[in-house]
């Protein structure tokens, strides 16, 4: 099954994805982008990050 994954070393923090997802899945805390439960892998946020910065794990 695939699963958003972030990618740490290159989050910006931005907040472009948050604004975007659907689900309200994802929160940025104490700088840190998290991906909350419930997510259900839309794709949207893989799909603007601007750094490239959030991947899909065991593809989609």
């Amino acid at each position: 099954m695939s699963k958003i994954e972030r990618l740490p070393d290159i989050c910006g923090v931005c907040g472009v994805c948050v604004a975007v997802c659907p689900q309200n899945c994802l929160k940025i805390t104490e700088n840190v982008l998290e991906i909350l439960e419930g997510c259900d892998n839309c794709g949207y946020c893989l799909q603007v990050c601007p750094l490239g910065a959030i991947k899909m794990e065991g593809g989609k």
